[in-house]
């Protein structure tokens, strides 16, 4: 805090997270020093990751299925 430096500083950290229903999603966390006079303040942002992760897991199921299609065919 003193000088806004530290290891999750400026990184995409990936991490789950819990709604205040008790649902667990996916997050991007990133933590952003910013320095106005002597003074340090820390932004940060999060972001659910459910859309891109669930996108992700439909397409290794479709080359998954492909695979085994070719597999066949051959």
């Amino acid at each position: 805090l003193r000088n806004g430096t530290g290891a999750l500083m400026n990184r995409r950290i990936e991490a789950t997270a819990t709604q205040k229903s008790g649902v667990e999603v996916p997050v991007e966390l990133t933590i952003s020093p910013l320095r106005r006079d002597n003074d340090w303040t820390f932004i940060v942002t999060l972001r659910d990751l459910s859309d891109r992760k669930r996108d992700e897991q439909f397409r290794e199921q479709q080359a998954h299925k492909a695979e085994i299609l070719n597999r066949v065919i051959d």
